[in-house]
């Protein structure tokens, strides 16, 4: 019973309008940090993607840069034995 009484005597004594000015390098700055946020936590939900995909579906699934690295390499090893056989 404290702690609201307390909480209304706080509310009922500070005043209703704040008199405060955002800039707008301040609105920028926010806005930047929301997108930048928004596209980092979709970075990192696409970089776990497949491992969360295998985690949920039960299959073990090669993770992407294994598969890009396979598919490197054979390129890779193609592009090798044009060259040797020429």
């Amino acid at each position: 019973m404290k702690k609201l009484t307390f909480i209304f005597t706080t509310l009922a004594i500070l005043p209703n309008i704040a008199h405060a000015y955002i800039d707008p390098g301040s609105g920028s700055a926010i806005m930047a940090a929301v997108m930048f946020g928004s596209l980092a936590a979709s970075m990192y939900i696409k970089t776990y993607w497949y491992k969360l995909k295998a985690l949920v579906s039960g299959k073990k699934n090669d993770s992407v840069a294994s598969q890009q690295a396979k598919k490197f390499t054979k390129g890779n090893k193609k592009n090798a034995n044009k060259i040797s056989s020429s």
